[in-house]
């Protein structure tokens, strides 16, 4: 008879401080910041060894308000309140317009399929070829209306006239 054992333990090295020897993990070195180089000649007043950002010449102007900074500028810019500008028509295509070919035969279509006009008054559905399709579909509305409680029966008051309805026949196309 063998007996296994199976160790649930992890493998390979721990992250953070090891809680038996109380040690931290190493973490990288810390490069140093670079400044600028030697040579490095500034934009504003052409000196060597300063950058603009840190010009003494540059920050007097700027808190003086001869310098604006860049953004501001921009920001200046896209200010359209303050515009002289004479405001122009946006261009617009020259192209010729020209419907698809595929359109036109597609009203010949809708034109043909609207041949068969729908009764208007209830007279001329009965007077029509359908007209037992046309009873049913009334009795399936009224039973219709009946289950789902639409109305309530009660006698019209004198000084009251009645809402007046009527029926609208349209056939469904599929």
């Amino acid at each position: 008879m063998v007996n296994k054992t199976t160790s649930f333990k992890k493998q390979g090295k721990s992250k953070g401080k090891n809680k038996k020897s109380g040690k931290k993990a190493a973490t990288p070195p810390v490069k140093p910041k670079t400044g600028p180089k030697p040579d490095a000649e500034c934009y504003y007043c052409k000196e060597k060894g300063h950058r603009k950002r840190n010009c003494s010449k540059y920050l007097a102007d700027l808190k003086s308000g001869l310098v604006k900074k860049k953004k501001e500028e921009e920001a200046n810019d896209n200010d359209h309140g303050t515009s002289n500008e004479e405001t122009t028509e946006p261009r617009r295509s020259t192209r010729e317009r020209a419907t698809p070919d595929w359109y036109d035969p597609c009203l010949n279509v809708m034109i043909v399929d609207n041949n068969d006009e729908d009764p208007v008054t209830y007279e001329e559905a009965m007077m029509s070829p359908d007209s037992n399709k046309w009873q049913e579909a009334m009795k399936s509305e009224m039973g219709s209306m009946y289950d789902n409680k639409v109305w309530t029966l009660v006698d019209l008051p004198d000084s009251r006239k009645a809402v007046e309805n009527k029926w609208i026949f349209k056939r469904k196309q599929m």
